[in-house]
């Protein structure tokens, strides 16, 4: 046994490995187990992945300068295991959709350093408890995602985003269908959310930087006391909540309802 099981190492500018379609399965019986893995400017493409795991997992780990690059991809963790779908400190590029499915403690996407990741339309990141997208870097567009993202997180500790950046970062969603007990938990610097569209069930925490944007008719279903920094509602967006709630921002001003809709019930 040792500290880490790697199905794919690409280490260093002198290695580049390029796969067809891709299935691994990733076995218990180390501390970290990895799927494809690059690290110091070593770069793994693929036209498709599979990769299924069953314990404690990265099913796709970049560190450091160097890229992945494919296209369709599903990262399933096991049953009730714990894990990560994509962690990236350069850039993972999934030029397809990217489904991360899993049902224990799953952080789905992660981005620090000079991380980003970009993901085709109608991927999917689902789970219980966990994190959809943590957002630990300071890359000014940490996440780059096609139409229609799904981020479906049921437990009562959920995040669908966290972002503690140590510098200013935006993330825009369009037609998106987001649902976690907490959409929006902004601790780091400046975060700006833009929901251009969509879906999105649950509440929002944050420090006073944060901004959150509704716009093209996005409905923000709000089911929890929460907060804002600033919030702007354009182009019918639509503010639901559900019973009495709170949301205070850091002054009245810093609200603006330009062609929006406040559905109260």
């Amino acid at each position: 046994l040792s500290d880490d099981r790697l199905a794919v190492y690409a280490l260093g500018t002198d290695s580049q490995i390029t796969l067809g379609a891709v299935s691994l399965t990733v076995a218990s019986g180390a501390n970290a187990c990895t799927g494809l893995v690059t690290e110091s400017g070593g770069k793994i493409t693929y036209t498709t992945a599979t990769i299924n795991t069953q314990s404690y997992v990265a099913g796709i780990r970049q560190d450091g300068a160097g890229d992945v690059i494919g296209g369709d991809t599903t990262i399933n963790i096991g049953a009730s295991a714990d894990g990560i779908g994509v962690v990236s400190s350069n850039l993972v590029r999934i030029n397809g959709t990217l489904n991360v499915i899993g049902s224990g403690y799953v952080d789905g996407l992660i981005t620090r350093d000079d991380g980003q990741i970009h993901v085709g339309a109608n991927s999917k990141i689902q789970s219980t408890n966990g994190t959809g997208v943590n957002i630990m870097g300071y890359n000014a567009t940490p996440l780059m995602a096609g139409n229609g993202l799904q981020i479906d997180y049921t437990g009562t500790n959920s995040t669908a985003f966290n972002a503690s950046n140590t510098a200013a970062a935006s993330t825009t969603l369009t037609n998106a269908t987001v649902t976690a007990e907490t959409l929006w938990l902004a601790i780091g610097s400046d975060y700006t959310f833009n929901a251009r569209g969509g879906t999105y069930t649950g509440k929002s925490m944050g420090n006073p930087q944060f901004e959150l944007r509704l716009s093209n008719a996005a409905v923000w279903n709000l089911n929890a006391d929460s907060f804002v920094g600033k919030m702007e509602l354009t182009g019918n967006a639509v503010l639901r909540p559900d019973q009495s709630r709170t949301l205070p921002a850091i002054d009245a001003a810093s609200v603006k309802n330009a062609g929006g809709i406040i559905e109260l019930k």
